[in-house]
C-alpha cells in the first residue's frame, strides 16, 4: 500500500508540472528554503507553481580521523510543487509536495549510508482568514518559522490562531509532530513531540519586529522524561539601512530525566555594510548556551533549543548559511559560540562570504547536545575548535540561483592531539518553473 501511495502522489506532481500556462502573478526570488511561489494560474481560484533545488555534496572526516575513509560524495535533487486554491468568505487552502532523495556517487569503506528516496507532504492547510474580527485560523500541517530560524523553522501539523491588528499579533498554536504521515515511501518514525505555543509583539516589516515567546514541549517518548518550557524574545532591528542586528534571549523549565531544567540562552550579533565599492559588509555575533558543572544536585542546568530549530539565516548576502557552522552545525547548549563574518556583494546578484567561528564549552563535557560531528569531547578540556566557512551565491535572474559553500572544522583541545579536520564541499543548484 505504501508504494502504491508513492506512485500514485509522484504522478500527481507529475501531471501538477504540466499544468502550467496562463496568468502570472508577481514574481518573487527563488528560495531554497522557502516553497516556491504559487505563481501560475490555473483558474480564478487556483494557482499553481513548482522549482527544483539540487545540491552535490562532499562530506569527509566528520569522525576527526584521518586514517578512517568515512567520505561521502552525494546527489540530493529535490522536486517541488505548490497549490494555492482561494475560496469565499475568507477560504484559503495550500498543499505542498515534495519529491527527494538521496543518491551516493562515491563513499568510503567506513561508511554505511545508504540511497533514498522520498514522497513528502510538506504542507496541506486550511486558512479560515475571516474567522471572527481580527482574528484569522490555520489548520492542518503548516510551516513554523521566525526571522533567525532560532525559536523555529519547522513544519508540523497543527491548529494555529491568530490576532492581528495594524503592526501587533499574538497567537496561540497546538502542534504534534507527525501527526499524520509525511512520507509515503518509508514508515514515519515512532518519534512524536508535542507543542503549545503562544506568541505576541509587533511586526512593522521584517527588518523591525519584536516577540515573545511561549513554549511547551512533550515528548511523547516516555524513555525521554523530558517536557522543558521555553519563555523569551526575539528582536529584529535595524539602523538606517546598513546596520542590523539581533536578539534571542530564552530562559528554560521544566523537567528532564526526573531533574529540574533551569537553563538560560542568548543569541545576539550585528552586521555593518560600508558605503564602499562591492558594498562589503561586516558581522559579528556571540552565542551563550548555559552548562551544568553540577551533576547531583537534582538541577540540569543545560540549555537547549526548542527542537524546532534550524539556525539558518543571511545579513547582506543573497543567500542563508548555517550561523553556527555549516560543518559542526552545533545546537547551543553548554556553549560559547563567537561568530566573525566578512562578506562583499561584487555585483547586485553575486555575494561572496567568509565566515570565522570558535566554540568553546561552558562547562567540560563528554558530550555534544547535537552536532553533526561523529565523536565527542574528552571531557576535559572546554576549547573544541574552529571552523572557517566561505559562500559564495549568484542569482542572475529572479528564477535561478547557484551557492558554493567550502567549510571546515578545525578540532581544539577537547578531541585528541592526532585530529584531523572535517570538510565539507557542497553546489547547489535552484531553478523555478
Amino acid at each position: 500500500m505504501k508504494m502504491n501511495l508513492a506512485a500514485a502522489s509522484a504522478s500527481l506532481v507529475t501531471a501538477l508540472l504540466v499544468v502550467v500556462g496562463g496568468a502570472y502573478a508577481a514574481e518573487p526570488e527563488i528560495d531554497f528554503n522557502k516553497p516556491p511561489t504559487a505563481d501560475h494560474r490555473i483558474s480564478d481560484r487556483l494557482l499553481f507553481g513548482s522549482d527544483i533545488v539540487s545540491s552535490v555534496e562532499y562530506m569527509d572526516n566528520y569522525d576527526l580521523d584521518g586514517k578512517q575513509d568515512d567520505h561521502l560524495l552525494l546527489v540530493e535533487p529535490e522536486l517541488r510543487a505548490v497549490l494555492s486554491y482561494t475560496g469565499d468568505d475568507g477560504l484559503r487552502a495550500f498543499a505542498e509536495l515534495q519529491l527527494d532523495g538521496r543518491a551516493f556517487l562515491s563513499k568510503g569503506g567506513a561508511n554505511d549510508d545508504k540511497s533514498e528516496a522520498h514522497v513528502r507532504v510538506e504542507q496541506a492547510y486550511v486558512d479560515l482568514t475571516q474567522f471572527a474580527g481580527d482574528y484569522s485560523l490555520r489548520i492542518g500541517r503548516q510551516s513554523f518559522e521566525d526571522s533567525r530560524s532560532w525559536w523555529y523553522d519547522e513544519k508540523i501539523d497543527a491548529i494555529r490562531l491568530l490576532w492581528q491588528r495594524d503592526t501587533w499579533f499574538a497567537s496561540a498554536s497546538a502542534a504534534r509532530e507527525k501527526a499524520f504521515a509525511d512520507d509515503f515511501a518509508h514508515e514515519d518514525t515512532d518519534e512524536k513531540k508535542e507543542f503549545y505555543i503562544l506568541t505576541a509583539g509587533y511586526y512593522a516589516d521584517k527588518r523591525d519586529q519584536a516577540t515573545l515567546f511561549l513554549i511547551k514541549k512533550k515528548d511523547l517518548d516516555s524513555r525521554r522524561h523530558e517536557d522543558p518550557l521555553f519563555v523569551g524574545i526575539q528582536r529584529i532591528g535595524e539602523m538606517g539601512s546598513d546596520l542590523r542586528y539581533w536578539l534571542n534571549a530564552a530562559a528554560v523549565r521544566g523537567e528532564s530525566r526526573r531533574r529540574r531544567l533551569r537553563a538560560y540562552g542568548v543569541d545576539t550579533g550585528m552586521a555593518w555594510r560600508l558605503d564602499a565599492p562591492w558594498k562589503p559588509f561586516v558581522t559579528a555575533a556571540l552565542a551563550y548556551g548555559s552548562g551544568d558543572d553540577h551533576l547531583r544536585d537534582g538541577v540540569d542546568g543545560n540549555f537547549r533549543q526548542t527542537d524546532l530549530q534550524d539556525n539558518e539565516s543571511r545579513t547582506f548576502g543573497i543567500t542563508s548559511f548555517q550561523y553556527y557552522g555549516e560543518v559542526s552545525d552545533l545546537e547551543l547548549s553548554n556553549l560559547w559560540i563567537a561568530h566573525l563574518g566578512f562578506g562583499i556583494r561584487p555585483a547586485d546578484d553575486t555575494s561572496i562570504e567568509l565566515n570565522l567561528f570558535r566554540y568553546r564549552q561552558v562547562d567540560a563535557d563528554d558530550d555534544l547536545f547535537d552536532t553533526d560531528l561523529e565523536i565527542d569531547p574528552d571531557g576535559e578540556h572546554k576549547a573544541l575548535g574552529h571552523e572557517i566557512d566561505f559562500v559564495l551565491a549568484h542569482r542572475p535572474n529572479k528564477k535561478t540561483k547557484v551557492s558554493l559553500l567550502l567549510g571546515a572544522f578545525l578540532p581544539g583541545d577537547a578531541f585528541p592531539d592526532n585530529a584531523d579536520p572535517a570538510l565539507l564541499a557542497k553546489l547547489k543548484f535552484g531553478y523555478r518553473f
